[in-house]
């Protein structure tokens, strides 16, 4: 298999070279992004029998 391109730390993909006119791109997998969360706590409400949604979440991206 070859790759004909680089991930960067910051998840950014550069082609070696460019993909030619109307080429279809795909990608499988994951991607991290590290964050904290603003609040302690979650605001839960049941919207169904058995079931909860989260009303509120506040998050916040952490810079390396």
């Amino acid at each position: 298999m070859t790759t004909n391109y680089t991930i960067g730390t910051s998840g950014v993909v550069t082609f070696t070279a460019a993909p030619a006119n109307g080429a279809v791109l795909t990608w499988t997998g994951t991607f991290s992004w590290l964050c904290q969360f603003d609040d302690d706590e979650l605001g839960l409400w049941q919207d169904f029998v058995n079931r909860l949604a989260i009303e509120t979440l506040r998050f916040t991206t952490i810079k390396l």
